[in-house]
């Protein structure tokens, strides 16, 4: 449908891959160090609260979660690079 090496391949076809790849690694490395050196809050103080609730449980989770989607970006750089 594309023509070999025109424009529309270019953004439609493997870079656009290699684009979403790159995110997941970023996306990932963020994760895992905002787990490793972040605090993550779900709900904060107001001023003049009650109560509040605050929610420190989840670094171990964004750090799992981080090395998850790293993989992915790992494995769709090896597809990428497999199939040249």
């Amino acid at each position: 449908m594309w023509r070999e090496g025109s424009a529309s391949m270019l953004i439609y076809g493997v870079s656009s891959k290699k684009f979403v790849a790159v995110i997941f690694l970023i996306v990932g490395a963020v994760s895992v160090l905002l787990g490793l050196w972040g605090e993550f809050t779900f709900v904060s103080c107001g001023p003049g609260a009650l109560t509040c609730i605050r929610v420190y449980s989840l670094d171990l989770l964004a750090v799992t979660a981080g090395i998850i989607v790293i993989g992915v970006g790992i494995k769709l750089i090896r597809e990428l690079s497999g199939s040249h």
